[in-house]
């Protein structure tokens, strides 16, 4: 909270319980695209227990930008192939051991990753390291980290879809709850899909033979028909036209241990738990459009 520069309140009565509030205050950013070239690779090594959140905050901004990104657990243990970039979370971290890092990974840009007060205290380039990375972590700040090394590109644009054989691609979306059915509508709709919505597993089968789709999201617990029915109906409606398996996704609340086995052991493709994170929901659509229709053009996400 301090530094983020706000403020806590507490108010507590004995026997009735506590009230918590926060207050922060934030500038209103412009929406940022992150663009960098394809194949960038990434490492990050947390030196101190108390960092191992922030390692992951890390991690999955990395995946945001597209960044594959590796844990390492040991200084001298080897970083995986096409590494450029190696983030290091130790807030007590001095130049002889950044050094050290450099000589044992040739080539490797080091970030070094430190408390706020670390940063102040420091001046960028004290350390030896590439890059000074001060807590909290922001999407600007680990994008400007990576963005020192290369150039700055365009965002990426798929090809104009010209052409009979190019097509959008279309997805069936079953789900029963009305707020759901819209959120998901509206999210597809604006990344260019042809979208149709059912309501149940037996609307699902109904839809999809007589319009067969690029990809279907199930989700699992309906009324008249549970989603596992469907996929399996649908499984079959392909078997006897013989078509390439449809990719269907579960999204669904089923998000205990064994849950996703037992889904994907039914015959799903993939397993999303509710609520669903739009992101990883487009990434995974793209993945399985672009594995199953080479001749679809998936938006790029």
């Amino acid at each position: 909270l301090a530094a983020m520069q706000a403020k806590l309140r507490v108010a507590s009565q004995p026997g009735r319980g506590s009230r918590f509030s926060f207050r922060v205050t934030h500038r209103i950013c412009e929406p940022q695209r992150y663009a960098l070239p394809e194949g960038v690779k990434a490492a990050y090594l947390v030196k101190r227990d108390a960092m191992v959140l922030q390692g992951k905050l890390l991690r999955s901004y990395l995946e945001h930008f597209g960044v594959a990104a590796e844990e390492v657990r040991e200084s001298d243990s080897a970083l995986p192939k096409g590494v450029e970039t190696l983030f290091v979370f130790d807030a007590e971290i001095g130049q002889e051991e950044v050094e050290a890092l450099k000589e044992r990974h040739s080539g490797v840009k080091v970030v070094a990753v430190v408390t706020p007060a670390r940063e102040e205290e420091l001046k960028e380039g004290a350390l030896g390291a590439d890059c000074l990375l001060g807590l909290p972590l922001l999407p600007d700040k680990i994008y400007a980290a990576l963005m020192s090394e290369y150039k700055p590109i365009a965002p990426r644009r798929e090809p104009a879809v010209r052409g009979a054989e190019e097509k959008r691609a279309s997805i069936l979306i079953a789900e029963d709850n009305p707020i759901n059915q819209k959120l998901l509508k509206t999210l597809l709709k604006k990344f260019q899909y042809d979208v149709e919505v059912v309501h149940n597993g037996q609307e699902a089968v109904d839809a999809y033979r007589e319009r067969p789709c690029d990809l279907v999201l199930m989700d699992i617990d309906m009324p008249v028909m549970d989603g596992i029915t469907a996929t399996q109906l649908i499984r079959e409606i392909d078997s006897k036209a013989k078509r390439r398996r449809v990719p269907v996704l579960a999204l669904t609340a089923h998000a205990l241990p064994g849950d996703r086995e037992r889904i994907l052991e039914a015959g799903l493709d993939a397993h999303l738990p509710k609520p669903v994170d739009m992101a990883i929901l487009l990434r995974t659509i793209k993945a399985f459009l672009k594995e199953n229709r080479g001749n679809i053009q998936p938006p790029s996400v």
